[in-house]
């Protein structure tokens, strides 16, 4: 999916179970829970959470935009690992092109902004 069309998304829509998917409803109506992207990695910086663990943050520009995603506890150990490789290497200004498939998410904050990110459950750096 296209950064801008990701981006633009203001809808979502949760299920009333605890369980229940959450899905991204889209600008052109496609109803996501989960996306694959791919792109040149800009940005992957450690961030130090309340209770003491490293969250990632990162942005994979595409040619419409960028996707923002976050890798934290919650992740694969298997994408926790690709993360700390890959994180010297943006540190370096090494050009690195990926493909990822994630979670869809939207926040709105209080008042009224709205956010969109996605939570990495596989990725890949392109040859």
């Amino acid at each position: 999916m296209l950064a801008s069309e990701f981006g633009e998304s203001t809808l979502n829509e949760k299920g009333s179970g605890e369980f229940d998917p959450s899905f991204v409803i889209t600008k052109l109506g496609s109803k996501v829970n989960r996306v694959i992207v791919a792109g040149l990695l800009e940005r992957l910086e450690p961030r130090d959470t309340a209770n003491g663990s490293v969250l990632y943050q990162g942005q994979i520009r595409d040619p419409s935009g960028v996707h923002y995603f976050s890798v934290g506890d919650y992740a694969s150990d298997s994408m926790r690992e690709l993360t700390l490789q890959l994180s010297p290497k943006v540190e370096s200004g090494e050009p690195i092109l990926m493909l990822m498939v994630a979670k869809t998410r939207l926040f709105q904050t209080e008042e009224g902004a709205i956010y969109t990110s996605l939570r990495p459950e596989e990725a890949c750096e392109i040859d």
